[in-house]
């Protein structure tokens, strides 16, 4: 008796301690796009201000789409898996995504309009900046923890061209005096080397201070007068500079959260200097600054809400689907179920709590993953009982068909385990960035259920099978013990399943032809799916046009940074001026107007 207590207090403890420590997990949970709402952002291309003509390229039909698969491989590379790009005209490209912080959508945003140019210059007003050609040297790199946990952002240089020599010496030269916030402590004199990014030709000192471009065009600064906060080692070919070295706690050490943003700004420079150079200028014209922000709402309904749980229809679904497998498995296993329950939601938990201690972002794919490591283990607990009474109609014990069945189901269900984790492995090698976490989580998750399966299930079955009070209670397993044969009157076996006397090989012919055409059908259906959408299977476009976006621009406001004097009665009387007429020779009117 007290191995079937034993019994059920592990399954008790077991529920309730996953479901009890469910609630400290979704703090730390990390959700995507798709279950948050977005920004869109609109950005147009223009042609670049080349430094020889010969290196312009004119933005021209099919521009807008080459620069969009340029954005969407920049958003992966920032970590950015949910997403929709989309493009009107040559020369406009839409991107909705989400983000954590204001200061992680000016980085991505950034990114992604990034053209790939850089130059260095310091504050000489007559002076010209070098461009990247003639300072760097190579690809940049991060050395992490290098100063109190902070990473080092690190930048080979060409320090032997006499242009750049000339920008450092006039800015040790001509060093500015910074004034200390202090009484106690002193001024002290810096020569200030500035990097800048989005270089275009005719951008120096003077011109980018004249129109308050200045500031937003700076990337690094670097102290000429300090080695040390310039250099990275004594051969004066690296420049060097700590990420979010500060303390804004004044705690006297590096918090996670300062440490986190350190890492975070790090990353986004260094993606910076690796990215690819474009060949035509990039500009955010709308959802840039609160003025012009565009928000969308999720597209999927959230199961956590502020680390809280929301009952919806997709709660209502998986509630219902686990009611609905405990039901069915009560009715065929009876006291068998509470272990397959058991080992199933302790290896659904363990993989929900990787995912949320590894970082990985919960989205609808790792969703379909949580479920695909539930069905692994609900499936390895059916082979289990099954097995159990294949051995139990042999005329066994329950002691010892529960030897037997724990004997036998340990190939089956250490093979299906094993196929999902190679599986999982070739998804995560191939399959790209969207399915790191389906991939990661199968991973993870398909380990956990085949120890938990191997050692926890076949630890609970042997608690409840040798317990002496349910000694030939083959009904507490759904056993008939009527067709169990009695080997002492010499019986054989007359018992040999639901489907033995069946012949499932009968019309096995049509049904592999049927088989066979469903999935010619189906890879011919993606196929052409794939092709009708530009290779995005699972995206849904539109394919027919009801309307169209016309976007105009306050050039002046862009050029020059000031506040544009352009009211929203202006836009429409500049508007009704212009006439425009689709296809069949309608005329186009314009029923909504987004200033």
């Amino acid at each position: 008796m007290r191995r079937l207590w034993a019994h059920i207090l592990i399954a008790f403890t077991c529920i309730v301690a996953a479901f009890a420590a469910f609630p400290s997990l979704l703090k730390g949970i990390n959700t995507d796009g798709d279950y948050r709402n977005r920004r869109t952002f609109t950005f147009q291309i223009s042609e670049r201000k080349a430094l020889e003509e010969s290196d312009v390229y004119p933005v021209e039909e099919g521009t807008a789409k080459e620069i969009a698969k340029v954005m969407e491989e920049r958003l992966i590379k920032s970590g950015v898996l949910s997403y929709d790009i989309s493009t009107s005209g040559s020369d406009i490209v839409n991107v909705s995504f989400s983000a954590d912080s204001d200061t992680e959508y000016l980085q991505i945003t950034t990114y992604l309009g990034f053209s790939g140019s850089f130059a260095l210059m310091n504050s000489d007003p007559d002076g010209e900046p070098i461009v990247a050609d003639q300072f760097l040297n190579g690809t940049a790199y991060l050395k992490t923890s290098s100063v109190n946990d902070y990473p080092t952002l690190i930048i080979p240089v060409k320090t032997d061209g006499e242009a750049y020599k000339s920008i450092i010496k006039w800015a040790q030269d001509n060093p500015v005096t910074e004034e200390s916030d202090s009484d106690d402590e002193e001024s002290t004199q810096t020569a200030p080397v500035y990097l800048i990014y989005n270089y275009v030709k005719g951008d120096t000192y003077k011109t980018l201070t004249d129109t308050n471009r200045f500031d937003k065009k700076i990337l690094l600064t670097f102290n000429a007068l300090s080695d040390d906060t310039l250099y990275y080692d004594d051969n004066k070919n690296s420049f060097s500079q700590v990420i979010g070295y500060k303390d804004s706690n004044e705690n006297g050490y590096a918090d996670a959260d300062e440490v986190a943003a350190a890492y975070s700004q790090a990353n986004f420079l260094d993606n910076l200097f690796n990215a690819s150079v474009l060949n035509y200028d990039i500009e955010v014209i709308r959802g840039g600054d609160s003025t012009t922000r565009v928000t969308t709402s999720a597209k999927v309904e959230n199961i956590f809400k502020d680390t809280k749980i929301v009952w919806n229809s997709t709660l209502t679904a998986v509630v219902a689907a686990i009611v609905i497998v405990s039901l069915l498995l009560v009715v065929f296993y009876r006291l068998g179920a509470v272990s397959v329950v058991t080992s199933t939601v302790v290896s659904t938990f363990l993989a929900f709590m990787f995912m949320i201690l590894t970082g990985m972002q919960y989205n609808t794919l790792g969703l379909v993953a949580l479920i695909l490591v539930a069905s692994l283990s609900l499936i390895s607990g059916i082979i289990y009982l099954t097995k159990l009474k294949e051995e139990s109609y042999r005329g066994r014990t329950l002691k010892k068909a529960n030897s037997e069945a724990a004997r036998k189901s340990t190939l089956p269900i250490v093979d299906i385990h094993v196929v999902t984790l190679v599986v999982a492995l070739f998804i995560y090698l191939l399959g790209g960035a969207p399915l790191h976490t389906f991939s990661a989580i199968l991973l993870l998750g398909s380990l956990s259920s085949l120890l938990v399966n191997i050692f926890g299930l076949r630890g609970m079955m042997w608690l409840v099978t040798n317990t002496t009070s349910l000694t030939g209670r083959y009904d507490v397993f759904a056993i008939d013990s009527d067709k169990i044969p009695d080997h002492m009157k010499d019986e054989k076996q007359k018992y040999f399943g639901p489907y033995a006397e069946k012949d499932l090989t009968k019309n096995k012919k049509p049904v592999m032809i049927a088989a066979l055409g469903l999935f010619v059908a189906a890879v011919a259906g993606i196929s052409v799916m794939g092709a009708l959408n530009n290779g995005n299977i699972f995206k849904e476009q539109s394919t027919s046009v009801s309307a169209s976006e016309i976007y105009v621009v306050d050039t002046i406001k862009v050029l020059s940074d000031e506040k544009s004097t352009m009211t929203e009665d202006d836009l429409r009387n500049m508007l009704a001026d212009i006439k425009l007429y689709n296809t069949a020779g309608e005329t186009v009117t314009f029923d909504e107007i987004d200033t």
